[in-house]
């Protein structure tokens, strides 16, 4: 975690810190990623990036819980909890995850990386996870409330809202031929001509997750 200087900072040079070791993170895996490269592109004497952070771990894990704080946080602001019925909420969920991924291109990139960072313990992501409760209290009330099956992993769901989100725009991009900028433009309800093709999609969605993918036997 940040050491005390750092916090000291004004928040506009805490986010240009932020900014700049994201997107180094974002194009390197972790054994990669240039400390270096951070500190030149911020402009700061080397001594002065350990007077912020003991060593190069304890800035990405710093990341990590900054990135998913973000998202999370703009899921709680975005889907509507009450409706009752699980894979509405879930759809909202995976809506929501693509629409974040499209705003917040650098800071997915970099989770998607977190994901497959074998050179960080795979709990530190989980534990991750894990500390954000608003996606996990969906699942466990979809669990209790008898809409998913009790028998499968909080973990693995929570993964799989995360990378379908991923799924769904590569497919859309690829087989409905529409760009991510005029994605995004349809997530933030402005017209378009591809609105149903998109609605199309998601109703393929939850097909998939309410009932599998064997047709229903007569």
């Amino acid at each position: 975690m940040p050491k005390k200087t750092f916090l000291n900072l004004s928040l506009e040079r805490q986010n240009q810190i932020i900014d700049v070791a994201l997107n180094e993170f974002s194009l390197h895996n972790f054994e990669t990623a240039s400390i270096n490269k951070v500190i030149n592109e911020l402009g700061i004497a080397k001594g002065s990036f350990y007077r912020y952070f003991q060593n190069k771990e304890d800035l990405y894990s710093y990341l990590l819980d900054y990135a998913l704080n973000k998202k999370i946080d703009y899921l709680e602001k975005n889907i509507n909890v009450t409706s009752g019925d699980f894979f509405q909420i879930y759809r909202d969920t995976v809506f929501n995850y693509m629409k974040f991924d499209l705003t917040f291109p650098i800071i997915s990139e970099f989770l998607r990386m977190a994901v497959e960072n074998k050179y960080i313990e795979k709990t530190k992501v989980l534990n991750s996870l894990h500390g954000k409760t608003f996606i996990r209290d969906l699942v466990l009330k979809g669990q209790e409330d008898g809409e998913v099956k009790k028998s499968l992993d909080i973990d693995f769901i929570i993964l799989c809202i995360m990378n379908l989100s991923e799924t769904m725009l590569n497919y859309i991009n690829l087989k409905q031929g529409i760009s991510y900028k005029e994605l995004l433009k349809i997530m933030e309800g402005k017209a378009s001509l591809h609105k149903n093709e998109l609605e199309t999609a998601f109703e393929q969605l939850i097909s998939v997750l309410t009932t599998g993918l064997k047709p229903v036997k007569a």
